[in-house]
């Protein structure tokens, strides 16, 4: 099963347990872990918009294929601490860890 897919069923499932027990909160992000990196993905975005209204009780298999979809996750991540407008601005590095979450990058 690939990312897209995967992400898929998380928020899906997520959104199960909220349906169905009062105490299963909001959650805005996911977070994303490969064996060099941490992302998160923003549960608001018009990727997932997009993604879940497109799939939402559907097989999710043609997803492991969907390089397109793929691409666009790709692009939806961004680094813990900062949000996606500062990311896609081109603030990568942690110069500032002092200073509040959206003034830490360069």
């Amino acid at each position: 099963m690939g990312i897209v897919r995967t992400i898929m069923h998380v928020y899906e499932a997520m959104e199960a347990a909220k349906a169905k027990d009062k105490y299963v909160g909001r959650c805005d992000g996911m977070v994303v872990l490969t064996p060099k990196q941490i992302r998160i993905l923003q549960l608001t975005s018009e990727f997932m918009k997009e993604l879940s209204g497109s799939f939402a009780g559907r097989d999710t298999e043609p997803l492991d294929d969907d390089m397109k979809r793929f691409d666009a996750l790709m692009a939806e991540l961004h680094h813990p601490g900062i949000t996606k407008k500062e990311y896609d601005a081109g603030k990568r590095l942690l110069t500032h860890p002092d200073k509040p979450i959206g003034e830490r990058y360069t």
